[in-house]
């Protein structure tokens, strides 16, 4: 962003955007201008389908667990998903996919999503 300077005083006015506003905030007299921004993934309707890839992990416990969570399955279920590699595992959009698939990358666990995620 380019130097702005305040209507006020004349200060610098720095950039900022925290969660759903945007804006300049003079960094001497704390004038502020501001609008609200809406993340795109919030906006974004499509819904998204989760798999589980090929690969050769063993499977442990928590990643039973996990997918049994994402996948609204019992344990015997979740592990025969996780066993057949390459299951279909969850559908949802995009907040929610995000969610899951940061679950996925702390166990460990591969996958791919239909159509193409621009959130990661």
């Amino acid at each position: 962003m380019s130097n702005v300077e305040c209507e006020k005083c004349g200060g610098v006015m720095e950039y900022k955007r925290d969660s759903s506003t945007e804006g300049y905030h003079c960094t001497n007299c704390d004038w502020n201008v501001v609008t609200t921004y809406i993340d795109p993934i919030n906006l974004d309707m499509q819904e998204y389908n989760v798999y589980l890839i090929d690969d050769e992990i063993s499977v442990t416990s928590s990643q039973i667990k996990l997918v049994a969570k994402i996948a609204n399955c019992n344990y015997i279920q979740s592990k025969k998903i996780l066993e057949s590699k390459g299951g279909f595992l969850y559908k949802g959009r995009a907040t929610l996919v995000k969610e899951v698939i940061q679950e996925l990358d702390e166990n460990e666990i591969n996958y791919k999503i239909e159509p193409e995620f621009s959130y990661q």
